[in-house]
């Protein structure tokens, strides 16, 4: 008998909104299967996004991609 809590079936996505300039472009990127502690932390030596973006938000769960097309004006998802 394991303790603690099973794993959720397939974890949710975590949905990043970043510029790469401050007064730049908003892109949007979905990533499944992926920690958000992997996205933030900094001193990773192969980052998921850059060091020198700023990410502007970061949503778990699917229902963030429309809230956040909507707000920013992000017509698609952009791979990294």
């Amino acid at each position: 008998m394991s303790k603690g809590r099973p794993p959720s079936s397939p974890p949710p996505p975590v949905v990043v909104v970043y510029r790469k300039r401050e007064k730049g472009k908003a892109y949007m990127s979905v990533f499944e299967n992926i920690n958000v502690d992997s996205i933030i932390n900094g001193r990773k030596k192969n980052s998921l996004i850059p060091n020198n973006y700023l990410i502007e938000e970061i949503g778990v769960g699917s229902c963030f991609i429309e809230d956040y097309k909507t707000s920013y004006g992000i017509k698609k998802i952009k791979e990294l």
